[in-house]
C-alpha cells in the first residue's frame, strides 16, 4: 500500500453502533462491514486530507505502547474498507 495515498469515505457510508458492535453501513446499497474500535478510529481519520502515513502517525502518537501494532494494522484496516467499497483513494 502506498503510504502517501489519501483515503476518504465513499458517500453514504457511516459508522453505527448496534447491540455493542460497530458497523460501517451504507443504507443505499445495504452494504455492512463490521469493525472494532480501532477500525472506527481509522475511519474517523479518513478525510481525504490525511495520508495513510498521517493516520498511522496520529494513532501511534495517541497510543505509543501500541505503535508497532498500529503501523501494521492501519494498512490492513484500510485495505478491508477499500475492498468493501467503504473508502476511495486520492
Amino acid at each position: 500500500m502506498n503510504l502517501q495515498q489519501r483515503p476518504f469515505p465513499t458517500p453514504g457510508y457511516h459508522i453505527e453502533a448496534l447491540d455493542g458492535e460497530l458497523l460501517l453501513f451504507n443504507p443505499a446499497s445495504d452494504q455492512i462491514l463490521q469493525t472494532n474500535q480501532s477500525g472506527a478510529l481509522v475511519w474517523q481519520l479518513c478525510d481525504g486530507r490525511r495520508t495513510v502515513a498521517d493516520i498511522t502517525a496520529v494513532l501511534a502518537a495517541a497510543y505509543p505502547a501500541a505503535a508497532a501494532a498500529i503501523t501494521a494494522d492501519v494498512p490492513d484496516i484500510l485495505a478491508a474498507f477499500a475492498s468493501h467499497g467503504a473508502i476511495r483513494w486520492q
